[in-house]
């Protein structure tokens, strides 16, 4: 796909961004996608699909809990991670312990930071894990410590799936108005 002369000024523009910024126009670009549209990878396999779709993009659905519960939604899949198998029925809670009000920013900002949320995530990990007695990680029992790259690629893979999921939904939005014409 060719850019666009906009899409090139655009780039032109964020580049001279500090990291900070750019992190906020992803953030702020992502969220207003979700206000229009679902982020959930499967919600087009179950039955009453349109009616979360419209529950999501509700005025309620923008409630900042709301919106952590839609990006939590889009966790990767364990067999991907398979430390996370042992985590996987807390793994919300852990994020949303280790994140409390900046997950929009963490999953839908900018790369730059993923390191340092990665290594704040692989604390929360230990934490948990000692707490509830799980063992996570390639260590063995009792080691509750995933490898920050892998967390760097766990936030990187979510990140992907969120907007993997807007894209899905915008282009069936654009394909259901090209057939209602």
């Amino acid at each position: 796909m060719k850019l666009s002369q906009d899409e090139k000024r655009l780039i032109a523009l964020f580049r001279l961004l500090p990291a900070q910024h750019q992190a906020e126009i992803l953030t702020e670009a992502a969220l207003k996608g979700m206000k229009n549209f679902a982020v959930y990878p499967w919600i087009e396999r179950i039955s009453n699909f349109k009616e979360i779709l419209a529950e999501e993009i509700s005025e309620e659905g923008q409630d900042p809990e709301i919106l952590q519960l839609r990006l939590l939604g889009c966790l990767p899949d364990v067999d991907s991670y398979p430390w996370l198998s042992d985590m996987e029925v807390y793994m919300s809670e852990v994020v949303a312990s280790c994140f409390p009000d900046e997950l929009p920013q963490v999953i839908l900002g900018n790369s730059y930071f993923d390191e340092t949320n990665a290594l704040a995530l692989q604390d929360a990990i230990e934490f948990f894990g000692k707490e509830h007695r799980i063992s996570v990680g390639p260590l063995g029992p009792n080691r509750f410590i995933v490898p920050v790259d892998e967390l760097i690629a766990f936030i990187q893979d979510w990140r992907e799936r969120v907007i993997a999921g807007l894209q899905r939904q915008i282009r069936k939005a654009h394909l259901d108005k090209g057939s209602d014409s």
